[in-house]
């Protein structure tokens, strides 16, 4: 597993929120993105998304950081799957209040197929150590 990180400086009056809108723009823009498009490429030999494969928020979403996924799929190499995360923050660590700059993290996991079990996910939260064995993709574009 690889991430892409960037910091980017914001203005904090008004305070900055990540309203309802926000979030989706965000959406929007992962879901059209390089990182997409490179998901895309390794799971679908046709070079077409499908619902199931959609980009969705979860958890940590809120006020000031959006979190999304892409659930696991099989790669067209045998055997290995993909997923991938992508998150902006406006705090990037635990403070009362906003800080004035911005991170966006995006990552893609490539593992054995078995790696983790069948229904265990680490995008979604649950157990399980993404920085184990896997093929490293480092991901960088623009959104």
């Amino acid at each position: 597993m690889s991430r892409a990180a960037l910091a980017a400086r914001i203005p904090l009056d008004p305070e900055p929120i990540l309203r309802s809108r926000e979030q989706q723009e965000f959406e929007d823009a992962v879901a059209t993105s390089t990182l997409e498009s490179l998901v895309v490429d390794l799971t679908s030999p046709l070079r077409r998304t499908t619902s199931e494969a959609s980009w969705r928020r979860v958890d940590p979403t809120m006020s000031w950081i959006v979190t999304l996924a892409r659930p696991p799929a099989t790669i067209i190499v045998d055997g290995w799957t993909a997923d991938a995360r992508a998150a902006v923050s406006l705090r990037h660590s635990i403070s009362v209040a906003p800080l004035d700059w911005l991170i966006l993290n995006m990552d893609v996991a490539i593992r054995p197929r078995n790696s983790f079990g069948a229904s265990s996910t680490c995008l979604a939260g649950k157990s399980g150590n993404p920085a184990s064995a896997g093929v490293k993709v480092l991901v960088v574009g623009k959104f």
